[in-house]
């Protein structure tokens, strides 16, 4: 199993002197803790969960969203394979989250998290298929569920104003209120090293995740000066055709009777252990 367990380590970001109520924040959290508190109310245990249960819930499966799921690229982002899993994520997106809220407001913190958690995941799923053959296809059959690549993805687009910023592109300055010191870069590079150290831990969705957020900060950020509704419009629109695109790229990926007959395997093992 490679559970997504590493937790993002909140940077050195000043929020800015108002206090503004943390939605995103509160939203997130509120559904991750819903969603585990209805795996208790079913059976799941609160720890040991085992990775069946994790894909019955609609953890990532890599070859199950070749086949036909890709809908796991999402579901994975809110779902924790133990209370100690759970408590981490919580905790370090109440701290990390409420503050990149206030620096780009909700809307946009809530795209980066969700595209940039589905866009890290898919990458997630297309490393796995590329190291997947017809006689060593473990890969495939990892199991993935966790919020880090969407905690990963709001340092990364955080990256995008705060290098901006330094190169003297006054809007991103004023922007920020300040410019971040080289903390936001250590918070990204220790996220990604701990998970080459620690059994268990997935560093290919942290990788990703980064990746993800600077290319989505990227496009929401463009053109700050130019602020209009149609700038805006178009900016989630690129948004929604690069996400489009990945996931639609996911799901018609690899050789679809290899896949389809591992797969048929696969049911058939997991229905005789049941």
């Amino acid at each position: 199993m490679a559970w997504s367990f590493a937790p993002s380590l909140p940077f050195l970001l000043k929020p800015k002197p108002h206090h503004d109520l943390p939605v995103v924040t509160i939203a997130i959290v509120a559904l991750c803790v819903l969603v585990w508190l209805l795996q208790l109310i079913h059976g799941v245990p609160p720890t040991n969960a085992r990775a069946s249960t994790a894909v019955d819930w609609g953890g990532i499966l890599p070859l199950y969203v070749l086949t036909g799921e890709p809908w796991r690229l999402a579901s994975a982002l809110f779902l924790h394979v133990d209370i100690v899993h759970l408590a981490i994520n919580m905790l370090v997106l109440g701290v990390m989250v409420p503050r990149i809220e206030r620096v780009f407001g909700w809307l946009p913190t809530l795209l980066v998290f969700l595209v940039g958690g589905i866009l890290a995941n898919a990458g997630v799923v297309a490393w796995a298929l590329v190291r997947a053959t017809p006689e060593h296809f473990g890969s495939l059959l990892q199991v993935l569920v966790g919020a880090s690549g969407g905690m990963m993805a709001l340092l990364g687009a955080l990256l995008v104003p705060s290098l901006l910023a330094r190169l003297g592109h006054e809007p991103y300055a004023e922007m920020l209120g300040r410019r971040i010191d080289s903390s936001l870069g250590w918070s990204i590079a220790i996220n990604i090293g701990i998970c080459f150290v620690i059994p268990g831990w997935s560093p290919t969705a942290n990788v990703f995740g980064a990746l993800a957020g600077v290319v989505v900060g990227a496009i929401l950020l463009a053109a700050p000066t130019y602020r209009g509704t149609a700038g805006s419009l178009a900016r989630f629109a690129v948004v929604g055709l690069l996400l489009a695109a990945c996931v639609a790229g996911i799901a018609h990926a690899g050789d679809p009777e290899f896949l389809g007959e591992l797969r048929t395997q696969y049911d058939a093992w997991r229905q005789s252990q049941q």
